[in-house]
């Protein structure tokens, strides 16, 4: 049983350097305790776990948004941020694991183009992350692993949005991620195991197109329909190798999904299909519980084709 106590104080203030440029500043401060009583079931008795950890911390925040025009700002950020801590279990190696932190740089311009008809977000961004909560092998439990403060990576990246609205009813909207996170080393017990390696469960590349259309066929009543299409780049399953197997990678996909229908003030009837394609996509690969030529992977869900009605009181 896990019994979590926090307790936090945050505020945010924005001053006005001119009518066009504003800085903000933001804090939070934090401190919250884990009660824990964990009962430790596996393949041979071990001895209950029962402790208390602490955690505190301040967490600033800063920003810069300059309002070029009516239509376009450009902004700055930066933020602190962390993740809790929390208990492995009496049986592991390490009972409990520590709050990993990170600080979060990114800068961008949105706003709007052809008298508002094209919606653009650009932003670029830079993460440094420091005690990376991150499963490794247990060597005194073969076979099972647990969580540990473990490494520090950083992750740089672009994200990109266009919203068209072309004709009245129509909207094209596009994405584009691109991400490059690097573990730059793992640890196990104050001891460097793995340097410069993938993230695991991170493309590099994740995109989108959209079309969505609608008009009326009657005064109350409009048709609606849109496809989705989105594409996840290829990852890496784990860091080091787990257990019997090395780190494999999981495969890209591709996912399509169509919506159609009816819909008015008070109700809406869809149709649906998703995964239209019947792709079979590689959510993830477990690293613990594969063994060589036997991978255990967790896929989406297959081709799902449907009627949905709703409804609004």
């Amino acid at each position: 049983a896990l019994r979590l106590k926090q307790v936090a104080l945050f505020g945010e203030a924005d001053y006005h350097l001119t009518d066009k440029l504003k800085v903000t500043a933001g804090l939070r401060a934090f401190r919250e305790t884990q009660d824990i009583h964990a009962e430790t079931i596996f393949f041979t008795p071990q001895p209950d776990f029962n402790g208390d950890q602490t955690a505190s911390g301040l967490n600033p925040k800063f920003a810069l948004d300059s309002q070029l025009d009516d239509d376009r700002l450009l902004y700055a950020v930066a933020a602190k941020g962390f993740r809790s801590g929390g208990v492995n279990g009496g049986g592991s190696s390490k009972p409990t694991y520590d709050p990993d932190h990170l600080w979060s740089y990114e800068v961008g311009v949105k706003g709007y183009l052809l008298d508002r008809r094209l919606t653009f977000n650009l932003a670029a961004f830079y993460i440094d992350w420091r005690d990376i909560q991150i499963s490794v092998p247990d060597p005194a439990l073969p076979g099972l692993s647990f969580i540990d403060n473990a490494g520090a990576a950083h992750s740089t990246g672009i994200e990109a949005e266009l919203t068209a609205r072309p004709i009245e009813g129509l909207e094209i909207g596009a994405s584009l991620g691109v991400n490059e996170a690097v573990l730059h080393e793992l640890t196990q017990g104050g001891v460097v195991i793995y340097e410069r390696a993938r993230l695991p469960n991170v493309p590099k590349v994740k995109t989108g197109l959209s079309v969505d259309y609608s008009r009326p066929v009657s005064q109350d009543i409009s048709a609606f329909g849109r496809v989705d299409w989105s594409y996840t780049g290829s990852s890496m399953n784990g860091v080091t190798p787990a257990f019997t197997t090395q780190p494999v990678r999981q495969d890209s996909y591709n996912l399509v999904n169509l919506r159609f229908g009816l819909r008015a003030d008070r109700w809406e009837l869809e149709g649906f299909v998703e995964n239209l394609t019947n792709e079979i996509a590689q959510l993830n690969i477990d690293p613990g519980l594969s063994s060589p030529g036997n991978p255990v992977v967790s896929v989406n869900r297959p081709r799902t084709v449907g009627v949905a009605l709703r409804t609004r009181f």
